[in-house]
This record gives C-alpha cells, structure tokens and sequence, in this order.
C-alpha cells in the first residue's frame, strides 16, 4: 500500500523479504529465557524503531517559488504639520526677509 502512494523503494524490500524470508535460525540456547535487562533492550529497540520509522524516506520538494518582492502598495502615514515657528521661518526664507 505505501508504495502505491509513496516511496517506490518499497517494492525492491518486498522482493528481498519474498526471497529471504522471515525466518530465523535457532538460538544456541534454545531453553534458557532472556533476563529482563534484555527484554528490557528488545522492546526500546522496537520503540526507537516506531518512533523514528518514515514511510516516504527519500522525497524531494519543489523549490519555494522566488520572492519578487511585496506586490501590495504600502502607504506612507500623514506628516504631522510642523510647528508654527518653523512655518515663519521657512515662509520669511522664501521670501527673501533675512533671518
């Protein structure tokens, strides 16, 4: 099912797993159990497996489009009026009165 909607990698460890198989050889010491420490080792190995397990591992995404900058007018705000001092500085300037 994922490799019919995902990573096509899938299909090569099907035909792995068909040619293999999921069998295991024996253990050498078939009647004595695991003690806890490795029990303990197996299932956080199963966990670290679960949690970090990718079903699409290798994709890659299209490049971000390029940015040709702000495309809305901005706006700047109103000038506060000068103070009147400055206005009959600047109007006794433009008329050629000496300050």
């Amino acid at each position: 099912m994922l490799a019919l909607r995902g990573w096509q990698g899938w299909y090569l460890w099907l035909v792995l797993l068909l040619i293999i198989g999921v069998d295991h050889p024996p253990t050498q010491d078939v009647l004595t159990p695991l003690n806890w420490r490795r029990r303990l080792g197996g299932w956080l190995t199963i966990a670290v497996f679960i949690l970090t397990f990718i079903p699409n591992p290798l994709t890659f995404a299209d490049p971000a489009p390029i940015f040709d900058g702000e495309t809305t007018a901005i706006t700047s705000p109103a000038r506060p009026a000068p103070p009147s001092a400055w206005r009959v500085l600047v109007g006794r300037a433009a008329r050629g009165v000496a300050l």
